[in-house]
Order: C-alpha cells, then sequence, then structure tokens
C-alpha cells in the first residue's frame, strides 16, 4: 500500500541516512592532512569546510540514487524505506539527486578545477556503482575506489603544490 501523504523532514533524514554522513569528513580530514604535510602549506579551513560540503552532498546522491535503483527489491524486502513506502516519490528522489549533484558540482568549482574533476569522477562511480556493479565482483573495487577518490577530494586543494603527484597517489591509496 502506496502512504500518499507529504513526507516529512524525518523522511528526508530517512532517505539520506543521517548518521552515515558523518563519516565522511573523516576522508576529507585525512586527504586534506597528508596533503599539507607534503606540500607543508595550509589550506583555508572554510575550503576544508566545502570540501566535507561537498563529499555530503555526493554521499548523499549515492544514497538516493540507490533507493532509486533498488526501488522494486526494496518494496519487498525494505518496505519502511521512503521510496518503497511511497513517502517520498521517485519523482522527487530524482530532482533530489539533480539538486545534490548541482550543488557538489557547482561547489568543487568554487574550490578548483581538480576538485571539480574529482567530484565527476565520484559521481560517474556512484552512478556505476548504485546502477550496474553492486552486485558484482566489480562492485567492492568500485566502493573502495569511491572512498580513495573522496580521500582525494581532501587533498585536491593542494594539487598545485605537489610536484610528484603520481607518488602522491600512490601514497594516497595505501594509506586508505
Amino acid at each position: 500500500m502506496i502512504n500518499m501523504k507529504s513526507p516529512n523532514f524525518k523522511d528526508y533524514l530517512f532517505l539520506i541516512r543521517l548518521p552515515n554522513l558523518f563519516t565522511l569528513p573523516s576522508n576529507i580530514l585525512v586527504g586534506f592532512a597528508i596533503a599539507s604535510a607534503l606540500t607543508l602549506t595550509f589550506t583555508s579551513f572554510v575550503q576544508v569546510l566545502l570540501l566535507v560540503t561537498i563529499s555530503i552532498f555526493l554521499y548523499c546522491v549515492g544514497l538516493v540514487l540507490n533507493d532509486l535503483f533498488d526501488y522494486n527489491i526494496d518494496k519487498k524486502e525494505r518496505p519502511d524505506r521512503p521510496l518503497a513506502s511511497g513517502k517520498i516519490s521517485r519523482k522527487v528522489a530524482i530532482v533530489l539527486v539533480t539538486i545534490f549533484s548541482v550543488i557538489a558540482l557547482s561547489l568543487s568549482l568554487l574550490v578548483s578545477v581538480p576538485t571539480f574533476g574529482i567530484s565527476l569522477v565520484l559521481i560517474a562511480l556512484i552512478f556505476g556503482y548504485d546502477k550496474y556493479l553492486k552486485n558484482t565482483q566489480a562492485g567492492p573495487f568500485t566502493i573502495a575506489a569511491a572512498r580513495v577518490m573522496n580521500v582525494m577530494l581532501g587533498t585536491s586543494v593542494s594539487f598545485n603544490n605537489i610536484d610528484s603527484f603520481p607518488q602522491f597517489v600512490i601514497l594516497v591509496f595505501v594509506l586508505t
């Protein structure tokens, strides 16, 4: 049975799995710390806060896409999820994915071109995982790559100061 009530704020928080969002700042801070140590520079707190915000919006894109792509499964296995229960429509979810993506990409352009590029890669990984790869052998590797890219997002404000970028990427990959 579909609930035709208007969604409340709690439904949206459930959709984006609010408690999970607190795992993201650590990825950004690790990347930022590595980049700062290697370049001996410190970026403004505002830029770090922007990176955390970008990361959260990108993660929300993935969570909402997951519920969109798993709608039929969730109707049977997780009928309490906001989309499966009808508390939030799929149309609204698509609008949310679009808004979250636009906000993340717009903020990333404010930070730097490398930040924007990493954000695009993250969106591709998120979409690929949610739509095609989640239930394949490539699924865990895709999620791992997304987490590594999230750490790289934290480093993106220092890319102009890093001379040996390939070694830097390897270091970030090994440390995460």
